[in-house]
């Protein structure tokens, strides 16, 4: 590895390259594939060195985020909502030519054919 970045033969050269040959999309489709093989190497690994109990561990340690992670994209969404929401009330009333209240009917007639 070492001799490697010496000479500066690294993987992501090696895929800059593979993007100039042959192109974004099959680059991107590899590096999703190293990806996935390092992620299962990384799973194997753990087998043939620690064996089970290591396997619960490594387990643990990827559930652990899991509910912090989909809380924060839970806040996140609806704090968007919510700005994008009170923008748009906000501008409304701003709008001294009368047009908003024509937009924000065509809005409610959305929102009520979408649900």
């Amino acid at each position: 590895d070492f001799v490697l970045q010496l000479l500066d033969i690294t993987v992501e050269r090696v895929l800059e390259r593979l993007e100039k040959k042959i192109g974004k999309e099959k680059v991107a489709k590899i590096r999703k594939a190293l990806d996935y093989a390092d992620g299962v190497w990384e799973f194997i690994r753990v087998i043939v060195t620690e064996g089970v109990g290591g396997l619960w561990r490594f387990i643990q340690e990827k559930l652990s985020n899991l509910w912090s992670m989909v809380l924060q994209s839970t806040i996140g969404w609806v704090v968007e909502k919510i700005i994008t929401e009170a923008t748009v009330k906000i501008l409304s009333f701003l709008d001294p030519s009368g047009i908003m209240a024509v937009i924000n009917s065509c809005i409610a007639i959305y929102r009520a054919i979408e649900t």
